[in-house]
C-alpha cells in the first residue's frame, strides 16, 4: 500500500492491477513456493506519485489471470 505521508481525513482510494506479467520463473499456476513473480510491484512508482498527491493506492497481485494471456492460441 502507498499512502500520504500524513494521513488524516478522507483519501481517494485507487486500486491499480498490472498489466500482463508472468505469474512466475515457470510460467505455471498456481507458481511453486517462492517462484511467485512480485508483479505487484511493477507500478510502484506510478502509485508512489499518486501518493504524493494525496491517493491512497493499493497494488494488486493478479498473476493467476496472466496465466491464460500467456497460453499459446490455437
Amino acid at each position: 500500500m502507498h499512502a500520504p505521508r500524513t494521513l488524516v481525513g478522507e483519501h481517494p482510494l485507487v486500486l491499480l492491477a498490472h498489466g500482463c506479467w508472468k505469474p512466475g520463473a515457470h510460467d505455471q499456476w498456481p507458481c511453486p513456493a517462492g517462484d511467485a513473480f512480485p508483479s505487484h510491484r511493477g507500478y510502484d512508482y506510478l502509485a508512489e506519485e499518486l501518493a504524493r498527491q494525496g491517493f491512497v493506492v493499493v497494488p494488486v497481485s493478479v498473476n493467476g489471470v496472466d496465466v491464460v494471456t500467456h497460453q499459446p492460441i490455437g
